[in-house]
């Protein structure tokens, strides 16, 4: 068997040849950035040469072969580094930028590798989303033609936001990896580009300000790394240490629970129980709890569409180029976290209202022009998307007014020291500000265009990243997104998808208003306690990661290293189903319908349908009220499902079997659980026993 790290070695080889391919492509955009955009080129690759076999498979021209991913990547490098002679840029982009391109590569090398080994301490795919996401890939893996088919819905096609999972069954195709190895590898790699990326973003927007030294670029480009991939909220400071030693003192009189981490991000409603509750989670969670959700799987992409934007706003891309660009990166978001589009377009919007009103100024011919920018893009990301809209049908209920919002206190501690460093850079810009020359003396100034012609252009990007996380944090305390969920939790989904972003914005912000700020105040004194100050607001959410994995993975320890492969899980609790999941990938082609019992989300159910990728009647039952917009469909099949495994008549059975086209049963002990008036021998005279071990049979149904 390969070892872990061969595997590990050869996933981030294909990244760095595939980011060779498009490096040239990427220096045209990020060519005013002291990196060139290096660790981008690998994002921007996956992105598009995934896309371009994506749509040729939803036409049916192509299939979603391991040959098809490998023509696609060679086309691109024949026709960049051939046709468009970009083979000349690599080399004057290595001799150039030679030291930080090293440095980069090894960087996104050791973190992909750090994550990679705390994922091999506790790789099971088990709990939480994961049995969803994972059964999301391997349904990929199994599909030629896009849409692929959903696993707990036999005869339909996924109605959710697939692509970040796709992504990851194109990777797993390309390397030839198992596919819950692969899971786990690309965790890490999403961990890796989090870091690599928000570094890059980071130093480059200090970089652009041509007055600062090597040395606070990089500092930071870590310190924004460090808050947006292993930062935590004031939380954990306050409920793990502040008040256990105000206890001890006798300074605190309540109660003191022994801390959880994943309480950080199920505070509000909880802490004190209330009937509104919410979700309010951010990057490190994510990656420890490590389900490959849409929010954790378009990380690269929107710090990718980040610099995009950081890139237009200081001219490096034309409007025109940048719209395009726009477009399709908007689209993407869609299929991957639907809530991205909206986000990210007002972001791109703040954009277009800095580029227009640097000319103009802010009038109504500059307004007319950034809202035609909007619907141009919007219009392009409705035309990116096509063949996935035609086969999506919206889960949502529309817009509400929230009926409860969060105490203030609240508020202040999951975002107190985004709020102060927020307070300092506002304070930065007063004083800098004060007392330049207003543009326009003698006419009519426009005051938007003062602000930003006297404002650097790094400033400018910090600040809308500044307004839009925080826009993103009141909005839930305004309306929320109708789902199926109850009034309890009726913005939670919309909190959590919302400030996620916002997390991130404020973490990139973060390292660059710590160095700006500091590096501006020149008394010795002041920089003394400013320094003291800066230090206690960063160091405080960095207690978060060592609570998380404790929690989590128990022991960081060599001995307690597992591997990668994801699946051991099933092996321990049901030994006899592994091995029946083992017979069904090695000897079943293409996609037949199974039957296994339904069950309950965050259950062991469905555990053959997410280990294979092939399609079961009915899985878990709120996931698939939630995709299909009501229980009816749900609510039938479930019927149906007793009704064969359940029922005498030997001739309903098999109208109901031919009804869904099911090809094998799966009779288990979590069959024998949820069914307990089972006819086994009915089901047994259905066909013949293709597969028995212990427990466990698997009925391949006579047609």
């Amino acid at each position: 068997m390969e070892s872990d790290i061969s595997i590990i070695i050869r996933w981030w080889f294909y990244l760095t040849v595939i980011g060779i391919i498009f490096l040239p492509l990427t220096r045209t955009v990020f060519s005013k950035f002291f990196d060139k955009g290096y660790i981008f080129s690998k994002a921007i690759g996956i992105l598009l040469s995934s896309y371009v076999l994506w749509i040729l498979s939803s036409l049916r021209l192509v299939p979603f072969f391991r040959i098809s991913i490998f023509s696609v990547l060679i086309l691109f490098a024949l026709f960049i580094l051939v046709y468009k002679k970009g083979y000349r840029y690599l080399i004057s982009i290595y001799n150039e930028n030679r030291k930080i391109i090293i440095w980069e590569e090894i960087g996104f090398l050791v973190f992909l590798l750090i994550w990679c080994y705390v994922r091999g301490l506790h790789p099971d795919i088990y709990g939480l989303e994961k049995f969803m996401d994972y059964g999301f890939v391997n349904s990929i893996l199994k599909t030629e033609f896009m849409p692929p088919v959903d696993m707990w819905l036999s005869g339909k096609s996924i109605n959710y936001y697939y692509y970040g999972h796709y992504i990851c069954a194109f990777l797993v195709k390309l390397i030839d990896v198992e596919s819950s190895t692969g899971y786990n590898i690309m965790l890490a790699m999403i961990f890796s580009f989090t870091f690599m990326m928000t570094f890059s973003i980071a130093s480059n927007v200090l970089f652009l300000l041509k007055k600062e030294n090597m040395k606070r670029i990089i500092a930071a480009g870590i310190i924004s790394s460090m808050l947006v991939t292993f930062g935590g909220t004031f939380h954990t400071f306050i409920f793990a240490t502040a008040l256990p030693l105000a206890k001890e003192a006798n300074l605190y009189k309540g109660e003191v629970d022994r801390y959880f981490y994943a309480d950080s991000t199920r505070y509000i409603g909880y802490n004190p129980e209330t009937n509104d509750k919410t979700i309010h989670e951010f990057p490190f969670y994510s990656f420890v709890v490590s389900d490959l959700h849409g929010h954790v799987s378009d990380i690269p992409y929107v710090l990718t569409m980040l610099m995009f934007i950081l890139a237009y706003i200081i001219g490096s891309i034309p409007i025109n180029k940048f719209k395009y660009i726009a477009g399709l990166m908007l689209g993407l978001f869609y299929m991957t976290n639907a809530w991205d589009l909206p986000i990210y377009i007002t972001v791109t919007l703040f954009a277009f209202i800095y580029r227009e009103s640097m000319d103009k100024g802010l009038n109504k011919k500059t307004i007319l022009n950034v809202l035609k920018n909007v619907l141009y893009i919007f219009l392009l990301s409705r035309l990116v998307m096509i063949p996935y809209t035609l086969n999506f049908v919206n889960m949502t209920g529309g817009v509400g007014l929230v009926q409860a919002r969060t105490p203030l206190y609240q508020l202040l501690i999951l975002w107190g020291y985004q709020l102060l460093l927020t307070v300092f850079f506002k304070i930065f810009l007063l004083v800098s500000n004060k007392g330049k020359e207003q543009h326009g003396a003698g006419e009519r100034r426009n005051k938007f265009k003062d602000f930003f012609l006297n404002t650097h252009q790094s400033d400018i990007f910090i600040s809308i990243l500044l307004i839009s996380a925080f826009g993103l944090v009141i909005i839930p305390e305004i309306v929320y997104v109708r789902d199926i969920y109850g009034v309890e939790y009726h913005r939670a989904n919309t909190m959590f998808k919302l400030v996620y972003q916002s997390f991130i914005m404020l973490g990139i912000a973060g390292g660059y208003i710590a160095v700006r700020t500091h590096s501006a105040v020149k008394k010795k004194s002041l920089k003394i306690i400013y320094t003291i100050i800066l230090a206690i607001v960063l160091l405080l959410p960095m207690q978060f990661p060592y609570y998380a994995v404790k929690g989590y993975y128990t022991s960081v320890k060599p001995s307690n290293y597992k591997g990668l492969y994801g699946l051991d899980f099933l092996r321990r609790l049901h030994a006899d189903d592994y091995e029946a999941v083992k017979w069904l990938n090695e000897n079943v082609k293409g996609q037949p319908v199974i039957l296994e019992a339904n069950g309950d989300g965050y259950t062991d159910y469905e555990r053959i349908s997410m280990s294979t990728g092939l399609p079961t009647v009915l899985g878990w039952f709120g996931h698939e009220w939630l995709w299909r917009g009501g229980p009816d469909i749900p609510n039938e099949r479930s019927e149906d499902i007793s009704s064969i495994y359940e029922g005498d008549s030997h001739s309903e059975t098999k109208k109901l079997l031919q009804k869904y086209q099911v090809k094998y049963i799966i009779l288990g002990s979590l069959e024998r659980n949820k069914f307990k008036n089972i006819k086994e021998d009915k089901i047994m005279n259905m066909g013949t026993v293709a597969f028995n071990s212990g427990l466990t049979k698997i009925i391949e149904i006579t047609p």
